[in-house]
């Protein structure tokens, strides 16, 4: 039926004012919704010639081999022999359908616990890397929030040229806050649900974000120093949002709408999963900081903040259990419910 609908379909060029139509003979129409739709398809039929039911991570009593979103796709193993293996096969099945890997895109990343071995697709060896960028998010190896609150700062002052010819000819301060946080804010703070923020990172976030407030209003920081202003004076003057208030809102959603799921997704099931074959390490990788602190946990903000305990610390109630809770949640989570 679809190959029906594309026969006999043209598209026209005009050049130099010429009407030039020219035949459709591969793909499909720009904008026709089809072509999402058959390549989801011909993916999950790809995927579904796959033997990866035995492969990847153990998460309580499943296997968690991959993760996909559209074209993008990451492999997740427990040893490179195994990525090796299931990369030829995905291969070998994308050829058979008519689906080329990229190689120069495709990369591989370890962490600590792993050996370091090339990976091959075929003859071509893939790079390893140290981070990479997955939808517009930077993963490392290490599992560091820094390098990504670096590029969050740069697509935030990017945005902020975006708009800077609107907001130095607008005069209303309710409007150009609005601008701000409509525009700015969601940029610098993409992908907030899944930050795990220290004391130091979130008082970096507060500065980049501080520093964006003074352009808006027009105001240096020497000018800021000399007239003895305090970041409130400033976000009296902006209107705008506070950034750590807005960045524990959509971690705390999230997590709300994600413990209250039943229906067996891998992003409810890898929050509450606690790995008992491996140990959390007492510090993080060389060189450890004084005192052996250990690495920041995603869902550390979250238990601290609403974990209910006893006298002795011990935890009676769990943040999860909570956020199931639609009332409960509302104590939590809404500041008008308390």
């Amino acid at each position: 039926i679809l190959q029906e609908c594309y026969d006999g379909c043209t598209t026209t060029l005009i050049p130099f004012q010429r009407e030039v139509p020219v035949a459709v003979g591969k793909g499909v129409r720009q904008g026709d919704p089809v072509s999402p739709n058959l390549s989801s398809a011909v993916l999950e039929d790809v995927i579904s010639r796959c033997n990866w039911e035995e492969r990847g991570i153990h998460i309580d009593g499943r296997q968690l081999g991959h993760l996909r979103f559209a074209d993008d796709i990451v492999l997740v193993t427990s040893t490179l022999y195994e990525a090796s293996e299931m990369l030829a096969e995905l291969d070998i099945v994308s050829h058979a359908v008519g689906l080329k890997m990229n190689t120069k895109k495709t990369k591989a990343m370890h962490n600590c616990f792993a050996t370091s071995a090339p990976i091959t697709i075929g003859a071509t060896q893939l790079e390893d890397v140290e981070e990479y960028v997955y939808l517009d998010r930077l993963i490392n190896s290490q599992n560091k929030l820094k390098p990504e609150l670096a590029r969050r700062k740069r697509a935030g002052w990017a945005a902020f040229s975006s708009i800077r010819t609107v907001i130095d000819s607008t005069k209303d301060v309710k409007l150009r806050a609005q601008l701000f946080d409509s525009t700015i804010l969601p940029t610098l703070c993409y992908g907030a649900e899944t930050w795990s923020l220290t004391k130091s990172l979130a008082n970096q976030f507060t500065v980049a974000h501080a520093s964006l407030e003074r352009h808006l209003v027009g105001l240096s920081l020497w000018q800021q120093r000399d007239r003895k202003f305090h970041n409130s004076n400033t976000r009296q003057m902006s209107g705008v949002k506070d950034p750590l208030q807005h960045v524990t809102k959509m971690k705390h959603r999230w997590a709300c709408h994600v413990a209250r799921r039943c229906d067996g997704r891998w992003s409810t099931t890898t929050v509450g999963w606690y790995p008992r074959d491996k140990k959390r390490p007492l510090s993080r990788p060389p060189p450890p900081p004084p005192g052996g602190a250990p690495p920041t946990w995603w869902a550390d903000s979250l238990a601290t903040e609403y974990n209910i305990r006893d006298a002795r610390g011990r935890t009676r109630v769990h943040w999860t259990t909570r956020a199931r809770d639609r009332v409960e949640r509302s104590r939590c989570w809404d500041p008008r419910a308390s």
